[in-house]
């Protein structure tokens, strides 16, 4: 069935996270571009390294258009944001070969004219954060990507002290996660947005493992309320639609990945595979195609390459007939 078609892709692009903490460490520079422009981008911006969960190894800053880290072979995930650029997100592969990876990434300075992005308002539970429990909060932050073991200790310190602490608890089950605890990750996770029902990361990082365990109508519930508190969220947005396919929303899947298609959606090429996939169940062959021809244009050499390439040509031959 087409419904099905994807999902071993991208499930096993996610899960191979759980794997990287056993490979050998990689040294990695990211050398970010301008649209047009030759030498480095000269403008402050924050790279931040994910793995293939969208959980966060690393993050640096730089006016020099160049950071490094130090991470393993997997599929990994950039976010780069700055005050003068649409902020981008992609993802790239280290094969298991590689001792150093150089990946270079082009961003699109933001247009004058854009509208300020809006800084919202503070979340009541962190207003009263009491010092012990950010103190621990804190010394779990210094030891993610280093000790998580550690890391994890300090965030159940840290929501023991304060137990509305949602920032503590998306930490955690980012750490329970990383020591292959997710049963533990789910419940950190969903506590997170019961006392701050406005994390979107959190609504993220929920989804992504009801994705890993094919929980898609939990999925989905999640994913709605993440993009209830950001209507222009083009992961949730994406993600969404994939819960909706997977669920039968079909007419809802191909609405949310229509809207992911009229936002910066950099780095989310697969909402072009899942709106293929949803228009190919209706029998809408050329729209259908085109969408897997627009994924190609926009990841040449995503994980989902290959795939997009057999169903183009498939549909080609369907199409001449």
């Amino acid at each position: 069935m087409l419904i099905r078609r994807v999902l071993p892709l991208l499930l096993s692009l996610l899960l191979s996270g759980y794997m990287a903490a056993q490979q050998k460490t990689v040294s990695l520079q990211v050398m970010v571009y301008a649209e047009g422009e030759q030498h480095p981008f000269d403008g402050q911006i924050t790279v931040t390294l994910l793995d293939s969960w969208g959980l966060p190894e690393g993050e640096a800053s730089t006016r020099e258009g160049m950071v490094e880290f130090m991470t393993s072979a997997d599929l990994h995930r950039l976010k780069i944001t700055g005050t003068t650029i649409d902020q981008y997100d992609g993802d790239f592969t280290i094969e298991p070969s590689e001792s150093s990876h150089s990946e270079r990434v082009t961003v699109f300075r933001r247009r004058l004219t854009s509208a300020p992005q809006p800084k919202g308002t503070i979340p009541a539970v962190r207003l009263h954060i009491p010092k012990n429990a950010r103190k621990e909060y804190e010394k779990g932050k210094s030891q993610e990507g280093k000790n998580w073991v550690e890391s994890r200790k300090h965030y159940e310190n840290a929501v023991a002290l304060y137990p509305d602490y949602d920032l503590a608890y998306n930490s955690l089950g980012v750490a329970t996660l990383r020591t292959g605890d997710k049963d533990a990750a789910v419940r950190a996770f969903s506590k997170a947005v019961s006392v701050n029902g406005s994390f979107a990361e959190a609504y993220h990082n929920l989804a992504r493992v009801l994705m890993a365990d094919k929980k898609y109508p939990e999925m989905e519930e999640a994913l709605k309320k993440a993009v209830s508190v950001e209507p222009l969220d083009a992961w949730g947005l994406t993600f969404l639609a994939f819960a909706e396919f997977h669920t039968g929303k079909t007419d809802e899947a191909i609405a949310h990945a229509r809207k992911v298609h009229t936002l910066p959606h950099q780095g989310l090429a697969d909402a072009h595979l899942i709106l293929a996939q949803a228009l190919e169940s209706l029998h809408q062959t050329e729209p259908a195609l085109q969408e897997y021809k627009q994924y190609l244009v926009e990841a040449p050499n995503g994980g989902n390459a290959r795939f997009a390439r057999q169903a183009a040509a498939r549909l080609s031959a369907v199409a001449a007939k």
